[in-house]
């Protein structure tokens, strides 16, 4: 005997959809399109989360009000696995789940190398117009079409985390002025140049990781900051050489702090808006400096 719930009343067949599972939604859905509707008006918009790795597309759902921080990221979620699919048929599924959760942003982890799979996985959700939440990379070891691909690709999300780009310097990589994230974060960084590390003002935070800078090209980096600091409210970076915060600050005005850092001293300085950057030695060879607000 058939259930009629097409027939339903509209807050009974709510509350059916609303304790179905993930994989019955998408199960009932794909009966017809008059079902495959009905699932998706009485599905929360949500976001998603997408792991690509060992030729494996996985997508995991979670609701707005399910806490989402930078740490989960990194990490298999907790929230509910709603496909898993190998990785050339994601376009198709991509397209079904748009269709029936009304995504409002996407998250892609990418946990493999190659990262072919995962950049093209981004991409295509770039081309469906949707807001990426963040992206986590792996490890680039080559200067090639796939790390700018990858950058580019990931250009307008919220957060960006990329455990290390292993490449001899120079890399010429001319588009950090388009990035406007909160966060940008690369874990080893040693090619990257003042000139690049300036033009990512636009993002709010931004922490990079064995620069090969020196006391002479941090100053610099101040001084530019001071006379326009854009969007960025923090700035860190940890070196392979030994520096002090005086080298730094030398000739910029700075007024030491009575407050340090764990002994650490702190100095002030500020810029032509008025508006005062704090700057310290975080720990050994990591410096930080901020915007105050």
């Amino acid at each position: 005997m058939s259930f009629p719930l097409l027939r339903l009343p509209f807050f009974a067949l709510d509350e059916i959809v609303q304790n179905l599972s993930e994989e019955q939604k998408l199960t009932l859905a794909k009966t017809s399109q008059r079902v495959k509707r009905l699932v998706s008006k009485h599905t929360k918009s949500n976001s998603i989360r997408i792991f690509s790795y060992d030729e494996r597309f996985l997508a995991y759902t979670f609701y707005d009000d399910q806490k989402s921080d930078r740490k989960e990221q990194s990490s298999l979620p907790d929230s509910s696995m709603i496909c898993r699919r190998e990785v050339p048929e994601f376009r198709e599924t991509l397209d079904f789940l748009l269709e029936i959760y009304r995504i409002k942003n996407v998250s892609i982890r990418m946990i493999e190398y190659p990262v072919i799979r995962g950049i093209i996985i981004l991409e295509y959700c770039v081309s469906k117009n949707l807001k990426i939440e963040s992206v986590w990379g792996s490890v680039f070891s080559k200067k090639d079409e796939m790390l700018e691909r990858f950058l580019i690709a990931s250009k307008d999300a919220t957060e960006l985390t990329i455990r290390g780009i292993i490449i001899s310097p120079p890399y010429s990589f001319d588009h950090f002025h388009l990035f406007r994230m909160d966060r940008f974060e690369i874990g080893y960084a040693p090619w990257i140049t003042v000139e690049q590390v300036l033009a990512l003002r636009n993002c709010k935070r931004v922490d990079m990781g064995y620069v090969q800078f020196n006391a002479s090209d941090i100053t610099r980096i101040l001084l530019e900051w001071l006379e326009n600091p854009g969007e960025l409210m923090e700035l860190r970076m940890s070196f392979d050489i030994q520096m002090t915060i005086e080298e730094v600050v030398e000739g910029l005005r700075a007024v030491r702090s009575q407050e340090s850092n764990e002994g650490n001293p702190k100095y002030w300085l500020t810029g032509n808006n008025g508006v005062q950057f704090p700057a310290m030695m975080e720990r050994d060879r990591i410096i930080l400096m901020k915007r105050e607000t």
